[in-house]
């Protein structure tokens, strides 16, 4: 993911604490289980980049090196 675990670790804690996951242990191993999977498509899909979105990104940063 490119984060620290520590990192990680916080926004998981903060998940489970909301009840949008729950961990399962299977022995050595940390399970996560989404428990709403609407919601996380919800905003997935609110905050996900378009297209457009990346293609006038590149397109930008292409003229601005000229």
């Amino acid at each position: 993911m490119g984060k620290a675990a520590s990192t990680v670790s916080w926004h998981l804690k903060r998940l489970k604490q909301e009840g949008l996951i729950a961990v399962k242990y299977g022995g050595e191993y940390q399970l996560y289980q989404i428990m709403n999977c609407e919601l996380v498509y919800d905003v997935i899909s609110k905050y996900k980049k378009s297209l457009v979105d990346v293609v006038v990104s590149n397109y930008t940063e292409m003229v601005e090196e000229l």
